[in-house]
């Protein structure tokens, strides 16, 4: 069972995912299009779930051609 602050921190997470997937936006545009204000605590929190820095998933992704990545 999730609690709230986990939900919303998936959506935020995953919403992240999604503009680096889909668009050629900088992470401090992500991390701000995301709730986060300020991009490296988006970069800690995003690495801590993907296991990767935000940079170096969406470069695995473009390189391997994924297109729907869940967390």
């Amino acid at each position: 069972q999730q609690t709230l602050v986990e939900y919303i921190m998936n959506l935020r997470i995953q919403k992240a995912i999604e503009l680096l997937n889909t668009t050629d936006m900088n992470l401090q545009e992500i991390s701000g299009a995301c709730g986060f204000a300020e991009s490296n605590y988006f970069s800690k929190v995003f690495r801590k779930y993907m296991k990767a820095s935000p940079g170096k998933f969406r470069k695995h992704v473009q390189r391997e051609g994924y297109v729907n990545v869940q967390i």
